[in-house]
């Protein structure tokens, strides 16, 4: 194992940015930012044994802070849409910043994914390990207290990425942290995704209004939402469904079985790669890529609570409190088949 860093260049604001690249025994590796926490890239083999990299990303910081895609970053404080920019705490409204329509996404104009982290790295015989740091200031992008933020990407020689995520607060505030990865397991990032096998352990998922807005919870059956068994993910995305219209293609939160491992099976027939994912928490919001330049090139797998849990009242709605402390940690196993 071993991890090298490089310079990925300076922000607008004159930060400077790092590289970080962990690579195992055999040959596999993941490149992390300072900048977002983004994993800007996943090489791992084939059934051929060609290593080739899985998520999208840039070549460029520019680009990062120029687009909105969040490529690979952390999104927060909160993943995810917040209805009217607004939420309400002990009988106070506080105003986020709205950065789609009246709505906040994925932690607002500034969020998670536009700041730079401090990085520490550490090594074991099997794996290596980077551990990134972001304090978010009171008020920033509208929320409320300071809250100190952890996120750790540890990669082995079996060609897992395990993600843990902490944070503690000094007040009370809504947290929805998240990886968003764009996955295409061909290893050509032109090519769509749409020929890709996805499977879920679930049996509901949450529909979504015109803003892609918690609206219901529903059952899988009978509906192009139902993956428990692996189906291709272009067999039923055209087809005329209201929540199909509504997200553009899939982008909705599934409600995942508990004690079923994988949670979540992607795969390419094509190249023989796989991800198996298994999470701590209850949902995964697949999004299809819908909106990209380049349409469907990418998959996210977002592991996650349910989004805007303070406006949606068929799920607990959800902060952090001071004295808590927030945990979620997500597994990603590459293989071949």
């Amino acid at each position: 194992m071993n991890i090298k860093s490089r310079n990925f260049g300076t922000t607008r604001d004159g930060i400077p940015v790092l590289a970080y690249t962990l690579t195992n025994n055999q040959g596999a590796s993941v490149e992390i930012l300072t900048y977002g926490a983004a994993i800007r890239s996943i090489q791992v083999p084939d059934r051929q044994g060609r290593l080739q990299n899985v998520v999208l990303g840039f070549d460029n910081l520019s680009d990062y802070e120029s687009h909105t895609s969040f490529f690979g970053c952390v999104a927060g404080r909160t993943a995810g849409r917040i209805r009217g920019a607004s939420f309400e705490l002990e009988g106070k409204t506080w105003k986020l910043s709205p950065n789609e329509g009246p709505n906040t996404l994925h932690g607002g104009v500034r969020g998670f994914d536009k700041k730079v982290w401090s990085a520490a790295e550490s090594m074991g015989p099997d794996h290596a390990a980077l551990s990134l740091n972001y304090t978010s200031p009171p008020l920033e992008e509208g929320y409320p207290g300071e809250l100190d933020v952890n996120v750790n990407y540890r990669f082995d020689d079996s060609n897992t990425l395990t993600l843990t995520y902490t944070a503690t607060t000094d007040q009370e505030t809504p947290v929805v942290l998240t990886n968003h990865s764009y996955f295409n397991l061909s290893g050509d990032p032109s090519a769509d995704v749409l020929s890709h096998t996805l499977q879920i352990a679930s049996r509901q998922f949450v529909s979504i209004d015109g803003a892609s807005l918690p609206q219901d919870i529903l059952n899988v059956e009978g509906t192009p939402f139902d993956f428990r068994l692996p189906k291709i993910v272009g067999r039923d995305i055209r087809v005329d469904h209201p929540q199909l219209r509504n997200g553009g293609g899939y982008d909705h939160p599934f409600l995942l079985e508990p004690g079923v491992s994988p949670s979540i099976l992607l795969a390419d027939p094509a190249s023989g790669r796989t991800l198996a994912v298994d999470t701590t928490e209850e949902y995964v919001v697949v999004y299809s890529g819908n909106q990209l330049a380049a349409p469907r090139t990418g998959i996210c797998l977002e592991t996650q609570y349910c989004p805007d849990s303070l406006h949606f009242p068929l799920v607990p709605a959800r902060t952090l409190k001071p004295g808590q402390v927030y945990r979620q940690k997500t597994i990603w196993r590459f293989g071949v088949s």
